[in-house]
């Protein structure tokens, strides 16, 4: 079988879940057989799309890549200005402030509508990543009714989700591979109850730890036990709430606990005190944090499946969720592995309960590693995934 993907960015560098996944899989399906190409950006940073990577082609995990310019990086004063003039939810601005708006986000990949018209039929299916970017957007108008489409959309009930546009884009495509129930029912409830879904996940997998000691110390990390956030430290991931939270959590209970917070950081925040903030770390490093950590804290408000979730689940470690967001909540109840908040007092209740009580922490730990490996193991996913692209190109 072979087969397309379309994402914004793609490298080993590139540290977004939906791209990770991306690569994921890619790599997973070329190590069965498949001949995978993927189509994306010659970008490393989501925030401005400035190239980074060489164009053309380049072989990364046995996936051939192919990389294509950005015009323009990313003017992020003017993509704010037109953002403030969208009525996200109501739709009552001209249908045309939408295509400019989805041109300012970007990325304006030269050459890659061209490339994907001219090479799209020899491929037995497209699989488009995310559906917030125009790499997605391109290759439905270039592959539409050419070759299947199946989707992994990431749809999460965000504002940008409810554009008009967005929409119509999405009523082109075959099928949707989705991550979580939550996801199938909110692209279900808006595009169509007959949508042609499958409810497939994300494969969870943990590399060999390194030395606990040798992470501690690498990243200054004085205290233990501590807490974790996994996610990008910005406003948009929950993350600022969550590290706000945290602080009155301590002051209130008196905890003697740090939070270390993993995570490219866009806020550039230092560390402190309470609060040890790493960047980037190699999965071996990410893997020794987790199984050290107390309890990990999930803040986000838009996720569509919250890997981390999951891998401190893998790792035996409970969780703290917000409930706000329907798939996390979701995940967390199916599983049984943590527990949620929906504000800042019930954050602190719940806070205090995972750190005083060590029993509850090891039965919560317990039920979220038996959930994953049941469902969400690598392998088992790649085989649902396989056998579903493999029934789609027949």
């Amino acid at each position: 079988m072979k087969i397309l993907f379309v994402v914004q960015r793609y490298g080993v560098e590139v540290g977004g879940g939906a791209e990770q996944h991306c690569r994921w899989l890619a790599e997973g399906l070329a190590s069965r057989g498949h001949q995978v190409v993927v189509a994306t950006s010659r970008a490393l940073n989501y925030m401005s799309w400035s190239n980074h990577y060489p164009s053309g082609e380049e072989e990364i995990g046995g996936v051939t890549v192919r990389r294509f310019g950005v015009s323009k990086p990313r003017d992020v004063t003017t993509f704010n200005e037109l953002s403030q003039h969208l009525d996200f939810l109501g739709g009552s601005h001209p249908i045309d402030l939408e295509d400019e708006w989805l041109s300012a986000q970007g990325p304006d990949v030269v050459e890659m509508p061209r490339w994907l018209e001219e090479h799209c039929s020899e491929f037995d299916v497209v699989v488009p990543f995310t559906y917030l970017y125009r790499t997605t957007q391109v290759a439905i108008d270039a592959c539409a009714g050419k070759r299947p489409i199946w989707m992994h959309a990431t749809a999460h009930d965000e504002p940008p989700f409810h554009l008009r546009r967005i929409r119509e884009y999405l009523g082109r495509v075959d099928g949707f591979l989705c991550s979580t129930p939550e996801e199938q029912d909110l692209l279900r409830s808006t595009i169509s109850p007959d949508l042609p879904t499958e409810v497939v996940g994300i494969g969870v997998s943990l590399a060999r730890p390194s030395s606990f000691e040798g992470v501690l110390s690498k990243y200054k990390i004085p205290l233990r036990p501590y807490c974790l956030i996994l996610g990008r430290v910005d406003a948009s991931k929950g993350v600022l709430e969550g590290i706000e939270f945290f602080r009155d959590f301590k002051r209130q209970s008196g905890a003697a606990c740090r939070l270390v917070v993993v995570g490219q950081n866009i806020a550039e925040l230092p560390s402190d005190d309470e609060v040890t903030l790493t960047g980037f770390v190699e999965p071996e490093e990410l893997t020794a944090l987790l199984m050290g950590a107390e309890f990990l804290i999930q803040p986000s408000y838009y996720e569509s499946f919250s890997l981390a979730l999951c891998e401190s689940w893998l790792a035996g470690v409970p969780t703290l969720s917000n409930g706000n967001c329907e798939p996390v909540a979701g995940q967390t109840g199916r599983s049984g592995g943590g527990l949620l908040y929906h504000n800042r007092q019930e954050f602190l209740t719940q806070a205090t309960q995972l750190h005083r009580r060590p029993r509850l922490r090891r039965e919560l730990s317990r039920l979220g590693r038996s959930f994953v490996q049941e469902n969400f193991l690598s392998e088992k996913v790649l085989d649902r995934i396989e056998r579903l692209l493999v029934t789609v190109a027949a």
